[in-house]
């Protein structure tokens, strides 16, 4: 089974973009990019980072083409309700697993509660309880291997600075 990552096409013949279906600049674009991640020392792994700033009550929508690692602020009151889209899915016969982590931030004053999808299971079927102190930070890793139809999530940590 071949990998994503090693494919590398010629651009010496057009015929060979042609069959690609891709212009020979957005392979040579595509083939860069690939070198440059396989150059990385593997303990080097950098998440994409999506600040959401404070967010209102309601649907708080966690677009996994934003990123992998999502910050928010919660509002003084009401309920955030947490949808998560656009998760990767199998493909290229390779099988995926996506990792997500959340990392909410309480307001100065008061707090919202926070509503997570029925695909988000957490160890033992119990949810952790987030502390709502004051500017605080509590973080949520989750991981699918389903694209999305089944997160396994835990609390990280709470009562961060």
């Amino acid at each position: 089974m071949a990998s994503r990552y090693t494919n590398v096409y010629s651009t010496s013949t057009p015929a060979n973009t042609d069959k690609a279906g891709l212009g020979a600049q957005e392979i040579r674009n595509h083939k860069i990019d690939v070198e440059e991640r396989m150059k990385a020392p593997p303990w080097s792994i950098a998440y994409a980072l999506n600040q959401l700033g404070t967010v209102s009550a309601g649907t708080v929508t966690i677009d996994m083409t934003e990123g992998d690692y999502h910050t928010m602020t919660l509002p003084t009151s009401g309920t955030v309700t947490i949808a998560i889209t656009n998760v990767p899915s199998n493909s290229y016969d390779e099988k995926v697993a996506s990792m997500l982590t959340i990392e909410i931030t309480n307001p100065a004053s008061g707090s919202a509660t926070v509503t997570w999808p029925a695909t988000v299971k957490w160890p033992s079927g119990d949810q952790p309880t987030r502390d709502t102190t004051a500017s605080k930070v509590t973080i949520y890793q989750m991981t699918t291997v389903d694209a999305g139809t089944t997160w396994r999530a835990a609390m990280v940590g709470t009562k961060y600075d």
